[in-house]
């Protein structure tokens, strides 16, 4: 067994040790954004920690109101530009807390009057202790290059802290648990996906952020080179492309998004191209190969999206034979120069 799958088995064990260990940050938080005290929320992340982020934008702004912005790094890193993000919570994540270019990011807008909350696994690192609040992800070293438990343990911090202010409570480890058991459903797809060299990921709302994990994790475990789209965004310019030489992978969620995704289904699947798709229970689609997720609520419904493109990307890799521990190219932690 690769560590790559031992650690994406040990999620399903490891999220309420995150979410206890963040109780008190977490509720704090919640009280101060729910109080209207600051402006809006920015977020610094590279890699996975992104995409995560790009879930905690979705998830905060529905439900909250609260604008989230994204800063880039290399405007400070680089280009040794100022930040004007007074009256701001600044979420920096890492699973390593040793980006420099993200402590960057920190020290400008410290200086500029942000409270900065800190997302890390590492309690000792340079990000944690630079920052006003720590929320750690509590998992334990991750050894895999293609990181799986720190991300599920980020989208974790992140659900509990939206999940707070909606006044809500999620019980992960149960719906994983459904999800584990079914995963041998996703051996057909695993096995169509190996034999492709080219695949288009879409999600829509909460769930773009599966599209971006999933595609990434596609390229890292298994060197299939899969793009991901808002589902929106897709339909511009992108569709054009789509032909009977084509693939798409899409995530569709039970929720506002719905309707739209499973028209744009249909037309996929006019232009010949063949259609994978990952859909929350009780949501009827027709598609190539389709794997049906445990029930969960809107919100949370990501976090299995996640974890099932891990599942394939994991059945992929070994159908390939390439290493998802030691992707070719690859260092587990990345210096950006």
């Amino acid at each position: 067994m690769t560590i790559f799958e031992e650690e994406i088995l040990q999620q399903q064990y490891l999220l309420t040790r995150t979410v206890e260990a963040n109780a008190d940050a977490v509720s704090d938080l919640a009280e101060e954004i729910g109080s209207g005290k600051y402006v809006a929320a920015a977020v610094v992340a590279r890699g996975s920690s992104r995409n995560a982020c790009e879930y905690f934008k979705y998830a905060l702004e529905r439900y909250t109101g609260m604008p989230v912005l994204f800063i880039e790094p290399s405007v400070t890193a680089v280009y040794g530009g100022k930040l004007a993000l007074k009256n701001f919570l600044l979420f920096a994540v890492s699973q390593s807390g040793k980006a420099e270019d993200i402590s960057s990011v920190v020290r400008a807008a410290k200086e500029s009057g942000a409270k900065v909350v800190a997302v890390t696994n590492n309690p000792d690192s340079p990000l944690a202790k630079a920052a006003d609040v720590r929320l750690l992800l509590n998992v334990g070293q991750e050894k895999a290059v293609a990181a799986t438990k720190t991300f599920l343990a980020q989208m974790t911090v992140f659900t509990s802290l939206v999940d707070a202010v909606r006044g809500e409570k999620a019980d992960m480890n149960s719906v994983l648990s459904k999800l584990f058991v079914t995963r041998h459903k996703l051996k057909p797809i695993a096995e169509a996906l190996a034999k492709e060299k080219d695949l288009f990921v879409l999600g829509r709302g909460l769930s773009y952020s599966s599209a971006t994990e999933t595609a990434l994790k596609f390229k890292e475990a298994c060197y299939l080179n899969a793009t991901a789209y808002r589902v929106s965004e897709f339909q511009h310019g992108p569709f054009a492309v789509l032909d009977e030489n084509r693939s798409v992978l899409l995530f569709v969620s039970d929720d506002e998004t719905k309707d739209g995704c499973i028209k744009v289904a249909k037309r996929i699947r006019e232009t010949g191209a063949r259609l994978y798709a990952f859909v929350s229970d009780g949501v009827e689609l027709t598609a190539d190969y389709c794997y049906v997720l445990p029930h969960a609520d809107a919100a949370e419904t990501p976090l299995l999206q996640a974890v099932a493109g891990q599942l394939t990307a994991l059945e992929i890799s070994k159908i390939k034979g390439t290493s998802p521990d030691a992707p070719r190219n690859l260092k587990k932690i990345t210096v950006t120069e």
